[in-house]
């Protein structure tokens, strides 16, 4: 299965991306930093994935509060 996933501000402004394939199970992280690979604020976030596997397709958003 390939997942592709998104962070976005509640501007919507994408902040970083990535993409991982799994065989089963597996996680995705996000080291909390923008493309650049400075710190992002504290605030709310957006984190959309993209999962594609031979079963179809799944997408799903969530909210991320950072406090650090």
């Amino acid at each position: 299965m390939d997942v592709h996933w998104s962070v976005f501000s509640t501007a919507f402004r994408k902040i970083r991306e990535g993409e991982n394939s799994f065989n089963g199970q597996g996680s995705v992280s996000w080291d909390l930093k923008d493309r650049s690979g400075v710190k992002v604020a504290r605030g709310l976030y957006y984190l959309r994935l993209d999962i594609h596997s031979d079963n179809g397709g799944l997408k799903k958003t969530f909210k991320i509060l950072v406090l650090d």
